[in-house]
């Protein structure tokens, strides 16, 4: 998904393009496309360099006249930072490299970014432009989701099957036969946000078995939706509609979806500029971040087991 000719070459071979064809450049805050960012530990500010790609990919590869064509891809260290997420392309890839860590993770998501990239592939982080949304207020319930919803043939529960809703994710998609980027790594990372309390799931249950859920990564008034997987016709439009509903009546802000997708879409999603997308989580979550798990209490939610 690169701009231009190339947006339709798959995940794994921009990959393998970033390993084979890149060049690491240094720069200095002050200097042509670069920033240093400062990580406020309360008293000193650790100011530090990002370090980017800039690679090329040769003309064969695009038609043309030009003979390179050139993109900044940001590599990431083992410290804790990020490159400013608006530098992103319109596909929304910011940075490769870095790690799952509960602190990353946390840090990643209150900035608008967030970790897409499949199994053996480098860690790809993401902030796309525009940014799908869904106002929980305005979610839209068709006359036939109405008919069904009346029905009450189902249960809605909070965290009561998490590790069970994300690997359902993942299966779906494989048994469809599409790629997941739900792999093992991906789920052992999540698991881990969920047992501190940041990382929830949803489900639907019907007759007593799971029907449908999601999850997603609930900080504030807004929730960071990941993924979303039925078993049962309407399962996933019912848990949508129910946290919608519930997270209306909370206050919470928005649920955001990333991308878009028809499903979404018809469910009310829309599309903003990232740019505002990102306005509203400094609003809420400041620039200056502690990056110790214990600092994002504050944002911190808990959810009743049934909504």
């Amino acid at each position: 998904i690169w701009s231009g000719a190339v947006r339709s070459v798959s995940a794994s071979k921009r990959a393998s393009w970033i390993s084979d064809l890149a060049e690491i450049r240094y720069a200095e805050r002050g200097t042509r496309g670069a920033e240093t960012f400062r990580t406020n530990n309360r008293k000193n500010w650790l100011n530090c360099r990002c370090r980017f790609l800039n690679f090329q990919l040769f003309a064969s590869l695009v038609p043309r006249p030009a003979s390179l064509f050139f993109m900044p891809v940001f590599r990431l260290s083992e410290e804790l930072i990020f490159p400013d997420p608006s530098w992103a392309g319109a596909d929304g890839l910011l940075a490769v490299g870095g790690d799952l860590s509960v602190e990353r993770l946390l840090l990643a998501y209150r900035l608008g970014i967030f970790p897409w990239y499949s199994h053996n592939d480098p860690i790809l982080w993401w902030s796309p432009d525009p940014r799908c949304i869904l106002e929980p207020s305005a979610v839209h319930v068709s006359r036939r989701l109405q008919r069904t919803l009346k029905q009450r043939e189902y249960r809605v529960t909070v965290n009561r099957a998490f590790e069970q809703v994300v690997k359902a994710c993942a299966q779906v998609r494989l048994e469809s036969g599409d790629e997941t980027w739900l792999h093992p790594e991906m789920q052992i990372a999540y698991r881990q946000l969920h047992e501190l309390g940041y990382a929830h799931s949803v489900e639907v249950w019907q007759t007593g078995r799971l029907a449908g859920g999601l999850y997603g990564i609930a900080m504030g008034p807004f929730f960071f939706g990941e993924s979303m997987f039925h078993y049962e016709t309407d399962a996933s439009k019912i848990v949508m509609v129910r946290f919608s509903k519930y997270l209306a009546e909370k206050g919470f802000e928005l649920f955001d979806c990333q991308v878009p997708n028809p499903h979404l879409m018809r469910m009310g999603a829309r599309n903003i500029p990232r740019r505002e997308f990102l306005r509203q989580l400094e609003m809420r979550f400041g620039t200056d971040f502690d990056s110790a798990p214990e600092a994002c209490e504050p944002f911190r939610v808990t959810f009743p087991e049934e909504i």
